[in-house]
């Protein structure tokens, strides 16, 4: 438990890796870089994993009671209108290079579209097993 007596779920966590993980991968596949596919992998992922975890536990995405209910649906939408610039900015930092707003919002409905889709069905999942229980 934080600070703010959030109780954290890790499975939250690592759904949400994979799912940050899984945009960059369908991105990569559209553009070719300089730099190997692995080290293109690792800059993305880490500025937009650390972004998402800095945004997601200041508003609480990770407590397991934010599954439940299409209102809390909307804050990840929140987390992510707050991470997708930060994660742009971390990234072009890092690559020494000028953060271009079209990379933040394309990359931010990706990511977004995909952290979705895991969250309901990591949420259908939990109250299909509270209900058996």
């Amino acid at each position: 438990m934080d600070d703010q007596g959030q109780h954290i779920d890790w499975r939250l966590l690592a759904g949400d890796a994979l799912a940050i993980l899984g945009s960059i991968l369908i991105g990569l596949q559209y553009h070719e870089g300089s730099t190997s596919f692995l080290s293109r992998v690792t800059y993305n992922f880490f500025a937009w994993f650390l972004a998402w975890l800095s945004v997601g536990f200041a508003l609480g995405i990770f407590d397991f009671a934010m599954v439940n209910g299409w209102k809390r649906f909307g804050r990840l939408v929140w987390t992510m209108l707050l991470a997708a610039p930060f994660a742009t900015l971390l990234r072009a930092a890092w690559l020494g290079q000028t953060a271009l707003p079209i990379f933040a919002l394309v990359m931010g409905l990706v990511t977004l579209a995909a952290l979705l889709i895991w969250r309901l069905i990591f949420g259908t999942i939990a109250i299909k097993i509270r209900s058996d229980e």
